[in-house]
């Protein structure tokens, strides 16, 4: 193709409008990227916001028993020991301002070596598997807080022989106190009528066929089976 001044005009005219394009294009480029930047930004706000108060994973030691707690919103749960050749365990009724409410899931799973375990006012429930095969325990004691008690809770705690359970039970998991035959003796905090009141789930015989004494704080005028607190321990009339 000849070359002619027209043409070279052209030419020129139409390089500048390319290099005009490209950058226009890398300004557009840097503004989606930092309009991605910003909404990236937003959503993990908003998903940290969400997430971390109501799902707290990192598990919090209680150092002075080795208790494990994790948060769950607005209170904590017993998720385990830190050592399971712990004996004696306390378990605190408040953490880090939060009340701590629940036992959870296999929580005490297999912690053979402990032999007390103090349950506070603040728990509300003992989640499945909680204790099970803790078969050096030879007794616990259930606040009137701990409305439901899972499945297999107590399962093969067979050197368990009393059981001191509150009178805000109302549900007792199937197998929950399976394998329990050394358990001889319960005491209730209520009557006999709130008793039979209680959901008791399948397989628990070693639980039900046990002495059942029902609480009264004065000594009672009729026949039965009933029993009070003598410094702080549970004792027959």
């Amino acid at each position: 193709m000849p070359f002619t001044v027209a043409g070279a005009i052209k030419n020129f005219k139409e390089l500048g409008d390319w290099k005009d394009s490209q950058k226009e294009l890398r300004i557009a480029k840097k503004r989606c990227i930092v309009l991605s930047a910003i909404w990236a930004s937003i959503i993990t706000i908003i998903l940290l916001s969400i997430i971390i108060p109501n799902i707290l994973t990192v598990k919090d030691h209680n150092l002075r028993q080795g208790v494990l707690y994790e948060r769950q919103g607005d209170y904590y749960t017993v998720v385990g020991l830190e050592d399971k050749n712990i004996k004696e365990c306390l378990i605190l009724d408040e953490y880090k301002g939060l009340p701590v409410r629940e036992i959870g899931h296999s929580a005490f799973w297999d912690c053979s070596s402990l032999t007390s375990i103090v349950i506070p006012d603040s728990v509300t429930s003992i989640g499945d598997s909680a204790l099970w095969c803790c078969d050096s325990l030879t007794s616990i004691t259930i606040p009137d807080s701990v409305t439901s008690i899972g499945g297999y809770a107590f399962y093969w705690c067979d050197s368990l022989t009393s059981v001191t359970i509150g009178s805000g039970v109302k549900s007792i998991g199937s197998y929950a106190f399976f394998w329990c035959n050394s358990l001889t003796t319960v005491y209730y905090g209520g009557t006999a009528t709130e008793w039979y009141q209680i959901s008791i789930g399948s397989n628990n015989s070693d639980f039900t066929s046990a002495t059942r004494y029902y609480y009264s704080a004065t000594q009672p005028t009729t026949s039965g089976n009933h029993w009070h607190y003598v410094n702080g321990v549970p004792t027959k009339w």
